[in-house]
């Protein structure tokens, strides 16, 4: 058994898998995916991951002239492609390897985001599996591939491969010296190749703990901290969504002393699952339970604190990407790529209440599709399926501020929640969504709106300032009556309540 530590992410792995596949081993080749840069995150890209994907593609283009490979825009995030490849491995390998494929080719040479659960999610149907849950022993395969791949001896180096007699070949090779060591030739020549090395660098945040910098400077390659005084002073800093861990001291002597903690975990700066470490002065089981009650993850008291806290700040930042990671694997819709309903009506609770306090508008839009059962009966299920993910990429396209989302509500029904947007900003986003679906012109004959071959949308939109007396439920059915009218009045038209 070849065992082949890889990650999608990696260029050069890439190159390494399809030789592989090329040479069609008959040997048993077991493929460790795992992750040589988990602080990546796909839509945060910093400047020095990006220049690093310039260097290895580079590199890439002059020494595997054999492979196609096209250099994607961005860096991406192999946590939950990871996981699905091992839950598929557990119940249908053949399966397995033909998700790694089109996982390495949607990456490197489509330049599809395949930390996206929609995009793999996609990749699923085209093998045949329309669904697939994470397994826990997944995670658990992963963890410990990871583990050993950090901590053994390949100098956590990918592409690895090693032999059951622990004879290891490093970097990317040619095929010849491939099948040379799989076959277990002793004349190939055991050099190391171009290769991608651990890039964990997690970053730690101390907050009014300067103190404990000297715990963390004789393992500067593994972490990187960032004092800050105050968490007003972390709030400001452009670089806080790369922190991994917040270590925040509180000098607690009564119930007051906890707010910096309150802040800092209700705040929507930050992920709800990012761990944070209360440090006190002294412990006690009173202190412990009041930091628990506001969300710390640990509370420690000072005097405590060695080098032996960093097995468990490992633990913790494990924890937090693995409930992030199936934290939006269960908020996509697994059709169109959108948010689903259950994550929109989060997105609509919180926005009204910042609505509420802020005396600001939110707006409503309820899209329904036109005629879609016989779309459906003409087309079929399959192009119905394409048609929706179409029109969610077409909503999704127009709306251009952060915080507008688009989600799926159900069926043919999509829901647009615009923050801070009245009326007229509503009905300047149908406007551009009529614009572009004339534009698209997705055709529908059996369309019964007038002079229409294509697809339409009709609209039902609510607009408001929240009150305390109102609740979202009500908007909605707003909304929905809306929607209704809409249809009544000839559908491919917007009624508002």
């Amino acid at each position: 058994m070849i065992k082949v530590f890889s990650d999608f992410s990696c260029p050069f792995c890439f190159v390494q898998y399809h030789r592989i596949q090329q040479a069609q081993f008959k040997q048993s080749i077991e493929y460790c995916f795992i992750e040589h840069a988990p602080q990546i995150v796909t839509n945060a890209n910093t400047q020095a991951q990006l220049a690093l994907l310039d260097e290895e593609f580079a590199i890439i283009t002059r020494r595997a002239t054999d492979i196609k490979i096209n250099k994607p825009t961005f860096c991406v995030n192999t946590h939950l492609a990871t996981l699905h490849y091992f839950s598929l491995l557990m119940i249908d390998a053949p399966k397995a390897q033909e998700f790694a494929t089109l996982v390495y080719n949607g990456y490197w040479l489509h330049n599809q985001d395949i930390s996206n659960q929609a995009i793999l999610w996609e990749y699923l149907k085209q093998i045949g599996q329309d669904h697939l849950e994470v397994d826990v022993l997944a995670i658990e395969r992963f963890r410990k591939d990871q583990h050993f791949w950090i901590n053994g001896d390949m100098d956590k180096r990918i592409p690895a491969m090693r032999s059951v007699n622990s004879d290891l070949l490093l970097g990317l090779h040619d095929i010849a010296t491939i099948t040379a060591y799989i076959q277990g030739d002793q004349q190939y020549f055991p050099t190391r190749g171009e290769a991608c090395t651990y890039a964990q660098q997690q970053t730690i945040a101390l907050i009014d703990l300067v103190e404990l910098n000297s715990i963390f400077a004789s393992l500067s390659s593994d972490y990187q901290v960032s004092n800050y005084n105050s968490v007003q002073d972390l709030f400001a800093d452009e670089q806080r969504h790369d922190i991994s861990t917040i270590l925040i001291k509180i000098n607690a002597n009564s119930t007051a002393d906890w707010r910096p903690l309150s802040l800092l975990k209700q705040s929507p700066l930050f992920n709800q699952y990012l761990p944070v470490m209360a440090i006190v002065d002294k412990n006690s089981n009173l202190m412990t339970k009041q930091g628990f009650l506001l969300g710390a993850i640990d509370v420690l008291a000072l005097e405590t604190v060695n080098e032996s806290i960093l097995p468990c700040i490992n633990n913790r930042i494990s924890n937090y990407r693995t409930l992030n990671t199936l934290a939006n694997y269960a908020l996509v819709d697994g059709l169109t790529g959108v948010l689903n309903k259950r994550a929109m009506m989060d997105v609509l609770q919180r926005n009204w209440r910042k609505s509420c306090r802020n005396k600001t508008q939110i707006s409503i839009i309820l899209l329904d599709v036109d005629d879609f059962k016989p779309y459906n009966d003409i087309y079929g299920h399959l192009e119905g399926d394409n048609c929706l993910k179409h029109l969610a990429a077409i909503f999704t396209g127009q709306l251009n501020r952060p915080d507008d989302i688009v989600s799926r509500f159900g069926g043919e029904e999509f829901c647009l929640v615009l923050p801070e947007t009245g009326s007229e900003g509503a009905k300047v986003v149908i406007k551009h969504i009529q614009a572009a679906l004339k534009t698209n012109s997705i055709e529908h004959r059996g369309s019964t709106v007038a002079n229409s071959q294509h697809v339409t949308v009709s609209f039902g939109v609510v607009s408001a300032v929240a009150n305390a007396d109102g609740n979202v439920i009500q908007m909605l059915e707003l909304a929905d009556k809306a929607l209704y009218q809409a249809k009544r009045n000839g559908k491919n038209t917007a009624s508002f309540a």
